[in-house]
């Protein structure tokens, strides 16, 4: 049993050295890809959790002492970040592709956000419309809309038919009905025109004034 614990204590503590010496390399290099100031907390999180917080202090300490990073105390916490010494500096060329890039990334994203803009104003409008459910809901009130006036239809004709009227014919004389009133309208209008013609003769006023004060009203679309 005793030989049994060493193993497993013996398992442990390389596991836990391997993790300290991955932790050790890992951190700092992870620090110099980034190039932005972290707290311990910061690396912490943005590693997912992969070591714990001892660790990444440990390891950040670590890369400080061999020069790869430096530390800076701001109120109560300390952040670390790369040397800047120790990067590489960009020549000409290599500035201007990164300004070229961030053109043409830069237009990229202009171009996708006025088509974002398009879409959400499609997708708003869509909405907006009725469903496919409610137009099959519209759907079915029309039909039922329908047969009943086809029974209206129904019933009106053979009402026709008992009374002995003929569709064609009572048509045709509602026609000629509506045409008689038509020209008596016509005729009255005529004698009220000239009547007020005659009216106008004898007052000085505008014609609308003068319609105003006899009380006459003009249908809409008539020109005073």
């Amino acid at each position: 049993i005793v030989t049994g614990l060493r193993v497993e204590m013996s398992k442990s503590a390389t596991a836990k050295a391997e993790l300290e010496a991955k932790a050790m390399t890992v951190v700092p290099e992870y620090m110099v890809e980034q190039n932005r100031p972290y707290s311990a907390i910061d690396v912490y999180n943005n590693l997912r959790q992969q070591y714990g917080k001892t660790l990444i202090v440990k390891a950040l300490e670590h890369g400080v002492s061999i020069g790869v990073l430096k530390e800076k105390l701001i109120g109560k916490q300390k952040i670390f970040y790369a040397d800047q010494d120790r990067l590489p500096v960009a020549d000409e060329s290599t500035i201007a592709a990164l300004d070229k890039s961030i053109a043409e990334r830069s237009e990229t994203y202009a171009s996708l956000s006025a088509k974002y803009k398009i879409i959400q104003t499609e997708l708003a409008s869509l909405r907006s419309e009725e469903t496919t459910e409610k137009l099959r809901e519209m759907v079915e009130e029309s039909k039922a809309q329908v047969v009943l006036l086809k029974g209206r239809v129904q019933l009106l004709d053979v009402a026709r038919a008992s009374a002995g009227v003929d569709a064609e014919t009572e048509g045709k004389s509602l026609l000629a009905q509506e045409a008689a009133l038509e020209r008596v309208v016509a005729k009255r209008k005529r004698m009220a025109c000239d009547i007020i013609d005659c009216i106008r003769d004898g007052v000085s006023m505008p014609k609308k004034q003068l319609f105003d004060s006899i009380g006459l009203e003009i249908a809409e679309g008539e020109k005073v």
